[in-house]
């Protein structure tokens, strides 16, 4: 395991902005920014407890360059941090994996299968949410409004209310289909069995013992935003969108397309590249005392899940992490993506442990690739 000899590199080289050497050979983060037309952008790398690299590139805002401190949305690499307060509460015995998911969530569904949904199936992506075939409702914030007649935005509660109103896509345990909802829905059952606040267990069980002090939860408008974190710069073809604010028309989509806040546990933290690999140590597995979670309650998160739909592939979706087996090893990772975000995480197989931040989002092509492409060639030059 990674001890405090990482935490205190981190925090040392996020404090004092020291500049790192580049990597021999190029910067190929640099070359990405470039390639995909990235405004801006932020790595992390570290391995056998020492950080290799921790520094921005680019635009963070009009005249404000990304530096190491900079914070940024990191969108889906949410899910890992709301599996692993999951895995806490599990531990605790305040919950457990094949227990039923509805009697946590306050709300009464049309669809009968719901009484078969269990927190596992949440987790894995498999309790028969489909946002293909009916909605991703926390991004139909004017659609639930609506539905509710209530004002827009509405919170997480009401989104859950409408959602439940629908039909499941597929028996539960049946097969996977990525769900931002379900894990939402997880976000409020990790508050309703804890008794806090999403964001406030999460600070203290997953944060504190890692020692991040600077991941919070994201605002819509930017007049609410801490000034440390980056402004967002969409693609060209999904730069402007109707405001979910009653008060406002059209906005850029990251400032009000969308409403981050009811997207807490799903898509809703900002963070700097070092934090999440700050949150990576703690979840890494590598000898030590340092682990959140317990080797077993670990493997829990990583072993292959109980649908079929990942038999006889080399990656798959765990408890919040996609996890590739192959003869290197095991390697768990996520990436983000909303208007304006990309965002990337791995443990590699050899145990290091990488991140990568920006503001901007390629529309076309498939960036969550060359990003790790990137970090495992700059962490292969870093050696």
């Amino acid at each position: 395991m990674v001890g405090r000899g990482l935490f205190m590199a981190l925090c040392l080289c996020g404090c004092a902005g020291a500049p790192v050497p580049a990597p021999r050979g190029g910067d190929p983060i640099a070359e990405l920014l470039e390639e995909w037309e990235l405004p801006g952008g932020q790595v992390a790398i570290a391995r056998g407890g020492r950080l290799l690299v921790s520094r921005g590139y680019g635009v963070a805002a009009e005249g404000r360059p990304v530096t190491a401190r900079t914070r940024f949305r990191i969108a889906s690499l949410s899910k890992p941090i709301t599996a692993v307060a999951v895995h806490l509460l599990i531990a605790d015995g305040a919950l457990a994996l094949d227990e039923p998911a509805l009697p946590h969530l306050a709300a009464s569904p049309a669809d009968p299968r719901w009484e078969d949904v269990t927190v596992r199936h949440l987790l894995e992506h498999a309790s028969g949410l489909d946002r293909h075939e009916s909605h991703d409702w926390t991004f139909e914030s004017r659609r639930v409004a609506k539905e509710l007649q209530t004002p827009s935005p509405p919170g997480l509660d009401a989104i859950l209310r409408v959602a439940l109103r629908r039909p499941l896509s597929f028996d539960p345990g049946e097969r996977y289909a990525y769900s931002n909802l379900g894990y939402a829905m997880l976000g409020a059952i990790v508050e309703r069995v804890s008794g806090r606040a999403y964001d406030a267990f999460v600070a203290e069980r997953v944060f504190a013992p890692a020692g991040i002090e600077r991941m919070e939860l994201a605002h819509t408008r930017p007049s609410e935003r801490p000034d440390d974190e980056a402004a967002y710069f969409p693609h060209a073809r999904e730069a402007r969108a109707r405001s979910v604010f009653e008060d406002e028309e059209e906005v850029a989509t990251p400032d009000g397309g969308f409403y981050i806040e009811p997207m807490a546990a799903h898509g809703g933290w900002i963070a700097s590249a070092a934090d999440l690999v700050r949150f990576l140590a703690v979840v890494d597995g590598l000898p030590g005392p340092d682990d959140v979670l317990s080797a077993e309650a670990l493997d829990a998160v990583l072993r292959p899940p109980s649908n079929p739909d990942w038999d006889g592939l080399d990656i798959h979706y765990g408890h919040g992490f996609f996890v590739l087996e192959s003869a290197r090893g095991r390697a768990w990772m996520h990436d983000g993506s909303k208007p304006g975000t990309t965002a990337f995480m791995m443990r590699a197989e050899d145990g290091t442990l990488m991140a990568a931040l920006f503001n901007g989002r390629p529309v076309g092509g498939n960036v969550s690739v060359a990003v790790e492409e990137a970090l495992r060639e700059m962490a292969a030059r870093l050696r």
